[in-house]
């Protein structure tokens, strides 16, 4: 009798800890699919920002010839912000790709201090503005899940687990929102 009872608890512990890395598990892939939907999310912004910065681009040349320095800046920074898939340097290859573009726009007001031929251009650079404001957006989304998604890793439950969800880290991304913006109209 004894035993049977042993054999009846050593069952139902062993489908409770089974029902309970089964659970985990879901909540784990859950998690994990919302980081994989805000990098999806983020890559759609970012595609959608990289479209325009070629003609922004040719924009700068018709205006400013002689500011190279500047548009192969930008050219730099955009090839690195296509190339690049690490989920860890894809913020900064964007800052950066950020930096360089408002430096270009800064040089186009230098030359043109009328601002009167640079319409396109200004209207360009306000779009090139908002989709930033998009990334700082999916960026935090995406940093969020990753912090949810770590956070249900690290629990105790979750330790049978971590060898099949791998570990993720926060994109770092300096919020240029918060930085003084570029402003063509006088």
């Amino acid at each position: 009798m004894a035993e049977i009872v042993l054999v009846i608890v050593a069952v139902v512990l062993c489908l409770g800890l089974a029902y309970l890395l089964y659970s985990r598990g879901s909540r784990l892939r859950l998690a994990l699919d919302l980081v994989g939907e805000a990098q999806r999310q983020l890559d759609q912004v970012r595609t959608d920002r990289h479209a325009l910065v070629p003609e922004f681009l040719r924009m700068a040349t018709a205006h400013s010839e002689q500011d190279e320095h500047h548009q192969r800046a930008v050219q730099d920074a955009l090839r690195r912000a296509r190339t690049v898939k690490d989920a860890s340097e894809i913020g900064q290859a964007e800052e950066r790709l950020t930096h360089a573009i408002d430096a270009l726009a800064i040089g186009l007001i230098e030359v043109d201090q009328h601002r009167q031929s640079l319409g396109s251009a200004i209207d360009l650079h306000a779009q090139m503005r908002i989709i930033e404001g998009r990334i700082v957006s999916s960026i935090r989304y995406y940093n969020l899940a990753v912090a949810k998604y770590t956070s249900q890793r690290r629990q105790p439950t979750a330790f049978a687990l971590r060898t099949a969800f791998p570990l993720l880290v926060p994109m770092e991304y300096q919020d240029v929102e918060a930085e003084p913006v570029v402003e063509f109209r006088p």
